[in-house]
């Protein structure tokens, strides 16, 4: 999956990292170069091959390796934290697991947020989901859409408690979380 604008303008791979899957399968991340025909310059871009992570573009190609650290430092599991990530992989596995939430939702990007988590999925209605844990030990939930530059609260809940985030996400999102058994 090449982006756009590197698709049309023939895009080539100038760089590459991996990182593991925990069932043992890898997501590469790959630093992509173009060419911007309307300003004459080359452009970069960090995209996910086997899954949708697609980075901003990027005029100089330090600014693309410095989002391909970033990535390495942060993502595993299709998006999911490498450093510690509590937190983030206990909400992971209170909603289903990486796995069942992209097989349900389409989720993708997985973010350890330090003190929670942050995913996008495929939906209409609501396309971005921020699960953090407070000071109560409850979860404080925001249910946006991200369209273009702009960004949408469309709904949000404070002080849940765990058993409490996937029906809440299914009523705000309109799609189910799990199977029901």
């Amino acid at each position: 999956m090449l982006p756009y604008l590197l698709a049309i303008a023939g895009g080539y791979l100038i760089g590459s990292s991996t990182k593991k899957f925990e069932e043992g399968g890898e997501i590469k991340y790959k630093i992509f170069e173009g060419y911007d025909h309307y300003k004459g310059e080359p452009m970069y871009q960090v995209v996910g091959v086997e899954n949708e992570y697609e980075g901003e573009y990027h005029r100089d190609r330090k600014d693309a390796e410095k989002e391909l650290a970033e990535i390495e430092g942060k993502f595993e599991l299709g998006g999911v934290m490498a450093n510690g990530g509590e937190v983030a992989r206990t909400i992971l596995q209170q909603l289903g697991g990486a796995g069942r939430l992209n097989a349900m939702t389409g989720a993708y990007n997985f973010i350890d947020r330090g003190n929670g988590l942050s995913f996008k999925i495929k939906n209409q209605r609501a396309n971005y989901i921020k699960i953090t844990l407070n000071s109560k030990d409850l979860y404080d939930v925001e249910v946006g859409r991200i369209r273009g530059n702009t960004y949408k609260v469309v709904k949000t809940a404070n002080d849940l408690y765990f058993d409490q985030l996937k029906p809440f996400l299914e009523e705000a999102t309109g799609m189910y979380f799990s199977l029901g058994f």
